[in-house]
């Protein structure tokens, strides 16, 4: 007699049976610590030749400070991921993508960046904020519970 197996996450819509086990969460939290990285890569990558457009006067003001500035979140991004005490890096990588916010947003002002690039940069800020929002919190119950451990 042949058996045939048959997947049984298949039924469910792609959900494998592990999606809902407390083993799986660090997975998942490591998906998003890629995620987040990946997102602020992926902005940087396509902010550099963008800023590179912009007048001389502000490429080397405006442009610059950006492009710092998003480089950092990406350091401090690195740091979280590797780092036991995640929550500091966090922090200081929310504070620099709201300077980042800020700064495209003047840009835009400024007349030096389109609307469409601009929705396109602020989409892509507001995801990484997420990320980094979803992460932080993480980080701080992680925190709460190793706490209430000992």
């Amino acid at each position: 007699m042949l058996f045939f197996f048959y997947p049984f996450w298949a039924a469910e819509g792609g959900r494998d049976f592990f999606s809902g086990c407390y083993m799986n969460r660090p997975a998942e939290r490591a998906k998003k610590e890629i995620s987040a990285l990946t997102k602020t890569y992926d902005l940087i990558a396509w902010m550099v030749p963008t800023l590179e457009k912009l007048p001389k006067s502000q490429r080397f003001l405006l442009g610059d400070r950006i492009q710092s500035a998003l480089l950092d979140i990406l350091e401090f991004l690195i740091r979280a991921a590797y780092s036991k005490n995640k929550e500091s890096a966090l922090r200081e990588a929310n504070l620099k993508l709201e300077t980042v916010r800020y700064m495209v947003r003047l840009t835009k002002d400024l007349k030096y960046l389109s609307i469409k690039r601009y929705e396109f940069a602020s989409r892509h800020i507001d995801d990484i904020g997420a990320e980094i929002g979803g992460w932080l919190k993480y980080a701080r119950s992680a925190a709460d519970r190793s706490g209430r451990q000992r």
